[in-house]
């Protein structure tokens, strides 16, 4: 080692010994650690959230599908009630005949 890396690994050694220097950095490493967990969680509840409301629309178009293959409703009507477009509602069905 040259001497510049030698003298900082020797500051570097000073830092950690210092006790108020530690419980800063501890402090801090809890609160980070902290605001992971709370990240990691919040994202979990947003993707259950999102994924049943996902599931909920996938069923409705499917029962929007069966009741036009079974004639009690017409392809524009399920169309209409679906909200999405005519392309859209006719892939879906072609998606659930595979």
């Amino acid at each position: 080692k040259d001497d510049f890396c030698k003298a900082l690994d020797i500051e570097v050694s000073k830092a950690k010994d210092k006790e108020d220097w530690r419980v800063e950095y501890m402090t801090l490493n809890l609160i980070e650690r902290d605001a992971f967990v709370r990240g990691k969680d919040e994202g979990l509840a947003e993707g259950i959230v999102e994924g049943r409301s996902e599931g909920i629309a996938e069923g409705q178009i499917s029962t929007l599908i069966s009741l036009v293959s079974k004639k009690i409703i017409s392809l524009s009507d399920a169309i209409k009630e679906s909200g999405l477009s005519e392309a859209e509602f006719l892939e879906k069905i072609e998606q659930s005949t595979k």
